[in-house]
């Protein structure tokens, strides 16, 4: 109770008028039993709030007055005296294991950052004189077609003679790239008129506008039905990983496919420049995707909003023709929004169904197929392939990995972390991407949270935290199971990691087993950490003020059951002896025998 925070706060919502009893203030058993000593009267603890003690001690009040009493009356002094009867000592309840608090998740918040930072995109999306970027792997996420169309194999066909004229040179601005610039790409003269008159003007959203191009459409479509015959074919080959040179292979440039789809028109493979936030010149490989006039520009934004933060701004377009466009581009997550929203059904949570989708989605393509990486990581047994743009979204400290020239990870291609494990940085994956809880054991939990500690990810440390204490309390509670190995393999580590919830439990469960650690594992605890010997040994249950006092409550019961105990006042015959005395040798000779 001295430490309870219902009765801390109790006192501070009261206070001047109650005080808060303190660690001073405490009168332990053996110090009342001196005092009633050298009363001379017996000794006995009560207790207002749980009630111990209460009808000991009127029970004896009265067995003292009946005593008084006999006294008083000299012809019942052969009766029996009443004697105070002892009580057993106060043994404090056993304290409850602490749970652990998961901290709020930031998945929302992180996709929409993911939106607004734009960070190494690779897709642009043309719709009139609009460009909208995004990333590969999150349009190949969200939907089945971009899946397909992104992940063709287009080498097979013959390169078209495109951009091939110093006339076909534009500086465009259709999106932001890997840091925000803008991309100078050419252009086929045959479907882009030049006009430079028009500044480019940045857009919310990662909009930029484009300058004053009208493009001719009819030799364009004259070629686009001489290709519409061929079929794609699906390759692992775009953005996989290459054992021998240790780096990623992308799609060569140059490429140009014209889609018979009613919300794409072609798609174009080729280098683009871009100016970073510090105004260096970066070029990045970017797939350009020309939609059709039945995909407006408002309608595109939303897409591109949806499939990032998984919200639409209803306000800003037309929910019948997202739902079109939706259904072309084959978005299941968007299709089920707008249906749901044009039903007018509000029984079902739409962020968090759509949530769901998107989770899966990710760890489909991201995490079973790795599609699309950008990133290699090289650990203690082997390499797993990751997503920028992603995990710089999701963690600080990845993002100053890989944007700061201070860290070596900026310009490398494989990141190499040791003392990592494929299984525990799969697990990481897992919870960046999908924000999940990993799947850890008790026996492999350190390896989790010490990368947790490491990134800085306090709510993977606690979701962590959060799994194992669950498994050891149901070991504890319900199979009655003995886990003190295992704690006292992970507290200190634990400690180090910034697990403190899962520290303070097996400090707590510890205590709780003070006796046996100090029998079956004294060698271990003499090991342990100063400070954390120093507090188990004041929490530790029974306290030591405890185990004294029963002692001597014990001593006391054993001298009272002898005083009790029957006095035999017949003195037993001892039949040992010489033969001539003994009793058979007394009868033989009462009847003159021998």
């Amino acid at each position: 109770m001295l430490n309870d925070e219902q009765y801390i706060n109790y006192c501070r919502e009261r206070s001047p008028l109650v005080r808060q009893v303190r660690e001073k203030d405490l009168v332990m058993p053996d110090q009342g039993r001196i005092v009633a000593k050298e009363l001379g009267i017996p000794y006995y603890e009560t207790s207002v709030l749980t009630y111990f003690g209460v009808d000991e001690v009127f029970e004896n009040a009265i067995r003292v007055a009946l005593g008084v009493r006999r006294q008083q009356r000299f012809w019942l002094t052969s009766k029996k005296t009443l004697l105070p009867t002892l009580q057993a000592p106060f043994c404090p309840p056993k304290p409850k294991l602490p749970g652990a608090e998961v901290l709020q998740s930031t998945f929302k918040e992180d996709r929409q950052i993911l939106f607004d930072q734009s960070l190494f995109t690779d897709v642009i999306f043309v719709c009139g004189s609009v460009g909208f970027s995004a990333h590969r792997f999150l349009l190949a996420a969200s939907s089945p077609f971009f899946l397909k169309v992104l992940n063709a194999d287009y080498t097979q066909e013959p390169p078209t003679t495109r951009c091939s004229s110093e006339t076909s040179l534009v500086s465009c601005s259709l999106g932001s790239n890997n840091l925000g610039g803008d991309f100078f790409f050419n252009v086929d003269d045959t479907e882009q008129l030049l006009n430079n008159s028009a500044p480019n003007t940045p857009q919310k959203g990662g909009l930029l506008q484009k300058p004053n191009i009208t493009p001719t459409w009819g030799e364009n479509r004259r070629v686009d039905r001489r290709r519409r015959s061929n079929s794609l074919h699906l390759s692992p080959s775009m953005g996989h990983w290459n054992e021998k040179t240790e780096h990623n292979v992308d799609p060569k440039p140059g490429i140009f496919k014209a889609l018979n789809h009613p919300a794409i028109q072609s798609l174009r493979i080729q280098q683009c420049e871009s100016l970073d936030a510090r105004g260096r010149v970066v070029t990045s490989l970017q797939t350009i995707f020309t939609c059709t006039k039945a995909v407006s520009c408002k309608a595109m934004a939303q897409v591109v909003k949806f499939i990032y933060t998984g919200e639409v701004e209803e306000k800003l377009c037309d929910l019948n023709e997202l739902r079109q466009v939706a259904e072309h581009l084959n978005i299941p997550g968007l299709r089920m929004y707008t249906s749901h929203v044009l039903n007018k059904n509000t029984k079902v949570n739409l962020f968090e169904e759509g949530t769901k989708i998107h989770q899966a989605g990710i760890k489909n393509v991201c995490l079973d197929l790795n599609a699309f990486a950008d990133v290699v990581f090289r650990l203690d047994d082997g390499h797993i392939r990751a997503h920028k743009p992603l995990l710089m979204a999701r963690c600080d400290m990845m993002l100053a990995m890989f944007t700061h020239d201070d860290f070596v990870e900026c310009s490398a291609r494989v990141v190499k972390f040791p003392g990592v494990t494929c299984f525990t940085f799969k697990e990481l994956l897992n919870y960046l991407y999908t924000d999940q809880s990993p799947r850890v054991t008790i026996s492999n939990c350190l390896g989790i949270l010490e990368l947790g500690n490491r990134l800085c990810l306090p709510r993977l440390i606690s979701l962590t935290e959060q799994i194992v204490i669950e498994k050891l309390t149901v070991m504890v509670d319900d199979e009655g199971e003995d886990v003190t190995e295992d704690a006292l393999k992970i507290l200190q580590p634990c400690q180090v990691y910034n697990a403190d919830q899962l520290g303070e439990w097996c400090l707590a469960y510890l205590a709780q087993s003070y006796n046996h650690i100090c029998r079956k594992y004294p060698k271990v605890l003499r090991s342990m950490h100063p400070e954390n010997q120093a507090w188990l040994n004041v929490h530790r249950w029974p306290p030591i003020w405890y185990l004294k006092d029963y002692d001597f409550y014990q001593r006391l019961l054993m001298d009272q059951e002898r005083r009790d105990r029957p006095k035999n006042l017949k003195r037993a015959r001892n039949h040992s002896g010489c033969l001539c005395f003994s009793s058979k040798s007394r009868k033989d000779s009462s009847y003159g025998i021998g």
